[in-house]
C-alpha cells in the first residue's frame, strides 16, 4: 500500500517531536553542546512536515474539484436520461390513447 503525502506528514511531525525531546533531554544531561545540532534537526524536520502538510492540502483540493467536475457530469447525464425516459413515456401514453 502506498503511504502517501499523509504518511510522509506524520512522520515528519513525530520526526521533529522526538528530535526535540532528545535536545532537551542531552541538554540538561550534557550541557549545550547538542542543543543547537538537535535544535536545528529538529526544526528542519517540523519544516518538513509542515511542507508535507501544505502539499498534503493542495492535493486534496484538486482531488476535490475533479471530483465535483466529475459529480456535475454525472448529474448532467442523468438529468438527460430522465428527460428522455419522461418523452417516451409521453410517446407511450399519446400512443395508447390513439389505439
Amino acid at each position: 500500500m502506498r503511504q502517501g503525502v499523509g504518511g510522509n506528514k506524520k512522520l515528519a511531525f513525530a520526526a521533529a517531536s522526538l528530535v526535540t525531546l532528545l535536545g532537551a533531554v542531552l541538554e540538561h544531561w550534557q550541557g549545550a553542546g547538542w542543543l543547537p545540532v538537535l535544535a536545528g534537526c529538529g526544526l528542519v524536520l517540523g519544516f518538513v512536515g509542515a511542507g508535507a502538510l501544505v502539499s498534503g492540502s493542495w492535493n486534496l483540493l484538486q482531488a476535490t474539484q475533479l471530483s465535483l467536475v466529475n459529480i456535475q457530469e454525472e448529474a448532467a447525464l442523468i438529468r438527460q436520461q430522465q428527460e428522455q425516459l419522461r418523452k417516451n413515456l409521453e410517446l407511450r401514453s399519446v400512443d395508447g390513447r390513439r389505439a
